[in-house]
């Protein structure tokens, strides 16, 4: 049975130990580490929490990078060598605590930079880490499919994949039909819902996203790996952590009975 893994930021502000305890004991058996320096997991602790989390009966699934400048990596200056060089870290940081697999952004907005030599070599750099590694790239679906869409299909290599979120697609890309494209890739998810309109990250079934459709293509794809949610309690303000958490679960297990 699949397992039903949660990111580790979820909208509450708790210390990393007691928030990982509170993931388990709501059933989840996996979580995905915020790499991102969020406010409340500054860059100086985050490298605590993969020895927390396993302490509390956790499986790491994967690790999300920094995201903010994603465009930057197209871009031949200092910015964007500090993007790439972040990603690089992000990279190591995986293959240091045993992390399978890191989750990034490639680009963002409307009209990110095209695709160009400065970019590619980065990528090539970056993929030749993770084949050293044995660490999977999981490229995350965004507003603009361009950059996405030529990694895909034209970089060859078994560490390079696809982490669908459901969210990104129903507020920013509703035409497409990312996982029958590139369900072969599937290696990561982020499973959340939203109005259609904004990134809202609701709980799954609270939002306008047809789940039947979504699980049905899932399925479909032959994966296998582990249903994970990415979830905020913008909205669910009135619930305790624990309520939400048990909450987000049972509509985590709603769409593993949908795979199953």
């Amino acid at each position: 049975m699949k397992r039903i893994a949660v990111h580790d930021y979820f909208g509450y502000d708790i210390p990393m130990n007691e928030r990982y305890k509170l993931i388990r004991e709501a059933g989840f058996d996996g979580v995905m580490l915020g790499w991102a320096g969020f406010p409340d997991n500054p860059d100086e602790t985050k490298h605590q929490n993969p020895e927390l989390a396993r302490k509390n009966g956790l499986q790491i699934e994967n690790l999300h990078t920094p995201f903010t400048g994603a465009n930057n990596f197209w871009l031949d200056n200092i910015d964007g060598d500090e993007y790439f060089n972040i990603q690089l870290s992000c990279l190591a940081d995986c293959e240091r605590y045993k992390v399978p697999a890191m989750v990034l952004h490639i680009n963002q907005g409307l009209n990110p930079p095209p695709i160009n030599a400065i970019g590619l070599e980065r990528l090539r750099r970056l993929v030749g880490k993770a084949e050293d590694s044995g660490v999977y790239l999981a490229f995350e679906n965004m507003r603009n499919m361009m950059h996405l869409r030529y990694i895909l299909n034209n970089i060859k290599s078994e560490q390079v994949r696809f982490c669908y979120d459901s969210g990104h697609q129903n507020c920013r890309t509703p035409n497409e039909d990312l996982l029958s494209e590139f369900g072969d890739k599937l290696i990561a998810m982020h499973l959340h819902d939203n109005n259609g309109l904004e990134d809202e990250h609701k709980l799954p079934f609270d939002g306008t996203i047809s789940w039947k459709d979504v699980m049905q293509k899932i399925k479909i794809s032959g994966f296998a790996g582990t249903i994970s949610i990415e979830v905020i309690n913008n909205g669910y303000e009135n619930l305790q952590p624990c309520e939400f958490l048990k909450l987000a679960y049972k509509r985590a297990e709603k769409l593993r009975s949908m795979v199953n």
